[in-house]
Formats: structure tokens, C-alpha cells, sequence
């Protein structure tokens, strides 16, 4: 009995660190908090964009002017090419979900 009660706790142990090393994914369900409300805020212009994704194939799924504000639902998600790292958050603005770089995200 102690023996089974031992490998159970193993076992939710292995799962909880494996569902914490791969983070939420696509489709999982995510519940934002009051205190994941920001800001957009550019460094230059008026206009930040939003994409379908974190990297080099992403596409632009929308652009929200300064001052938009948005819920955070996950990041900073850092994606690396040829040695340049960016960060990215998800968010959801406006009703639309998609990655905006973390360099123009203000909690």
C-alpha cells in the first residue's frame, strides 16, 4: 500500500513537470487574470502589430494604435534567429488573439 501511494505521488509529480516545462498550448483552455491587463505602447509612431505567431514566418494579424489596451494570456515567449532574441507576449486586444513583441507590452 505505501509503495503504491509512493509511485502515485511520482507519477503526478512526472506529469505536473512536464505540463509546466511544456506551457499551455494551442487550443488549451487559459483563464487571464485582472491583473494581466497592459498597455500597448510603441517606442516610435502610433501603431503596434499583432501576429499569428512568435518568429520569422509570422504574419501581421492586426495593428492597434498606442494606448490599446489588452489582456495578457502568456509570455514573454523568446524566439532566437541568427543570434537576435526577441520576446513576444500573447494577448488578446480588441477581441483578437495573436503575439506582440514584449518591447512595446506596459503592465
Amino acid at each position: 500500500m505505501k509503495s503504491s501511494l509512493v509511485a502515485l505521488a511520482v507519477l503526478i509529480g512526472i506529469l505536473v513537470l512536464v505540463v509546466w516545462m511544456v506551457g499551455p498550448q494551442p487550443g488549451w483552455p487559459t483563464t487571464a487574470r485582472p491583473t494581466d491587463q497592459v498597455i500597448l505602447r510603441p517606442a516610435t509612431g502610433n501603431i503596434v502589430q499583432m501576429f499569428d505567431s512568435a518568429g520569422v514566418d509570422a504574419t501581421v494579424v492586426r495593428q492597434f494604435p498606442a494606448g490599446t489596451s489588452c489582456t495578457k494570456f502568456g509570455g514573454p515567449t523568446t524566439y532566437t534567429v541568427e543570434g537576435i532574441s526577441m520576446s513576444f507576449y500573447r494577448l488578446t486586444c480588441n477581441g483578437v488573439t495573436g503575439y506582440v513583441n514584449a518591447k512595446w507590452v506596459n503592465p
